[in-house]
């Protein structure tokens, strides 16, 4: 972005924030930071999230900088339009291959001319990594298609998906899925595609949702951690080794990774990586 300071912090909340709603949780900062190579600028989090007034665990971009807000809500606008716009056309596609003759194909065994029929192309397609087994296999392809993880699809993504899977002639089950529940909003939900790949995605988010809040804490206590540490202690050469509690915070730096900065844990490690 040519350094320019605005396009550079857009580019920098971007990065981090996967979701595009303009939010990152302690985790996704930190994770950010550490990307960044500026693993100690985890600790601002804080100092962000309490710019205006209060403290949730989430920090917005209009907290973090107004000009990259800007520059993003402006990117985000066209990328919308044109998502928007490539739906038309994914539209346009599906209505045209809805108008083909399938019966023309006869008995071939590539036709896919009803839904059971596409599950099992899309269990062949997915089905390798998880022995074949259908709801498995279908859970697979769904999480390869939903990548926000809402547990639901646009035209757009299913069309991209069906592409995906070598199968373009599958765009067209997109309504008969959006009809399942008695009316078409142009969203496909995986309740309406299959119930037992939903209990399945449903267990696997889940499982998901509890790591990430895991290594949230963990992050947390690292964050804790280096607010904690007493920097002015070492005068203005951050490397400077005054005292025995010095060395032991240092060392606690080089081995608390591994170990979530605690510092006995660091400690006890960096003992064993010298006691052969």
């Amino acid at each position: 972005v040519g350094f320019d300071r605005g396009e550079a912090l857009a580019a920098a909340w971007r990065s981090m924030d996967k979701s595009g709603d303009m939010k990152l949780t302690k985790a996704e900062w930190g994770e950010g930071m550490r990307s960044a190579g500026i693993p100690e600028a985890m600790r601002f989090f804080n100092q962000f999230d309490s710019k205006d007034g209060h403290r949730d665990g989430i920090l917005t971009l209009e907290d973090f900088d107004a000009q990259a807000l800007a520059i993003v809500t402006a990117q985000l606008e066209r990328e919308a339009a044109a998502a928007a716009q490539k739906e038309k056309e994914i539209d346009k596609q599906m209505k045209f291959r809805q108008g083909m003759d399938v019966q023309a194909m006869g008995s071939d065994q590539n036709t896919i001319a009803t839904v059971q029929d596409l599950k099992k192309r899309l269990v062949q397609v997915y089905g390798k990594e998880v022995g074949f087994d259908q709801a498995e296999a279908l859970a697979l392809a769904w999480r390869s298609m939903d990548k926000s993880g809402d547990l639901k699809l646009t035209k757009a993504e299913w069309g991209e998906g069906m592409r995906s899977a070598g199968i373009p002639e599958a765009m067209r089950f997109f309504n008969q899925f959006d009809s399942k529940d008695g009316h078409r909003d142009g969203i496909l939900t995986l309740e309406d595609f299959d119930a037992q790949a939903l209990a399945i995605v449903t267990a696997q988010l889940e499982r998901e949702a509890a790591a990430a809040a895991q290594k949230e804490k963990e992050i947390d206590k690292q964050m804790k951690f280096r607010q904690g540490m007493d920097v002015q202690a070492m005068g203005s050469d951050q490397n400077t080794i005054a005292t025995v509690q010095d060395l032991k915070k240092r060392l606690v730096q080089v081995y608390g990774k591994e170990v979530g900065f605690d510092q006995a844990e660091a400690l006890a490690l960096a003992w064993r990586s010298m006691d052969k």
